[in-house]
């Protein structure tokens, strides 16, 4: 019997995060001498409390030890079991994480220079291809962030005041920055809006080997965009 690869881990352990709304975001495996680890982040668009994670993690495993002794999967001479949420620093891979972050900062590299900006989420669009980003001019943010400068600054949307669409894609690098004070009313105001009720200056769609952004289309409300598109 092989040690289980993170795939097979995934497809084995799918069910029952699902059982319980819940995706599995992340599996890593740490194999080290006589005792391996095993780490299953799950997170849901209702986040798991400690209660959930503790009852999620029998569950996980009961049903690996199920597997093992069934001769399916092994895990040499033992192993132990994390079962947790994944931590802010986690790239925005997939439209629900960006759906589940609505209203936080992120830090988006928008292009190929490495430089990041630092938006507020607004609202997904219907089809999940594209997200609203306000520009923020909020200080009080975390240093870990993408979004960090050398010296400890942080990069802002200083040169667009208005929100834009961001086209979801592989190409798009984007990590949600810590939020120390309160965020702006005028900006929530915007992330409350839907993805039609935004009033828009640019659609960027990131594009890496280039130096800068390509704007897809200009001066458009996102409705004109979903008629258009």
């Amino acid at each position: 019997m092989a040690f289980p690869s993170t795939r097979q881990l995934e497809d084995v352990l799918s069910p029952i995060a699902h059982a319980q709304q819940l995706d599995i975001e992340h599996i890593k495996i740490t194999r080290a001498g006589k005792k391996s680890q095993v780490g299953v982040y799950l997170d849901g668009d209702q986040r798991p409390g400690s209660d959930m994670l503790e009852q999620l993690s029998q569950q996980i495993g009961e049903e690996l030890d199920a597997r093992e002794e069934a001769g399916e999967m092994s895990f040499g001479p033992g192993y132990t079991l994390e079962v947790s949420t994944p931590g802010l620093d986690m790239p925005l891979t997939h439209p629900r994480h960006w759906r589940r972050n609505r209203h936080r900062l992120v830090a988006i590299q928008l292009s190929g220079q490495g430089t990041a900006e630092v938006w507020r989420i607004g609202a997904l669009a219907d089809d999940e291809t594209a997200v609203i980003l306000v520009p923020t001019k909020q200080s009080g943010v975390g240093p870990a962030g993408s979004g960090a400068k050398k010296g400890g600054g942080q990069a802002s949307a200083k040169t667009r005041r208005t929100p834009v669409a961001l086209e979801l894609a592989p190409t798009v690098h984007a990590v949600v920055e810590i939020e120390f004070s309160q965020p702006p009313h005028a900006e929530l105001e915007l992330t409350r809006q839907p993805f039609g009720g935004v009033e828009i200056s640019e659609r960027l769609a990131i594009n890496p080997n280039a130096d800068d952004e390509t704007i897809s289309s200009n001066n458009q409300s996102t409705a004109e965009m979903d008629s258009t598109d």
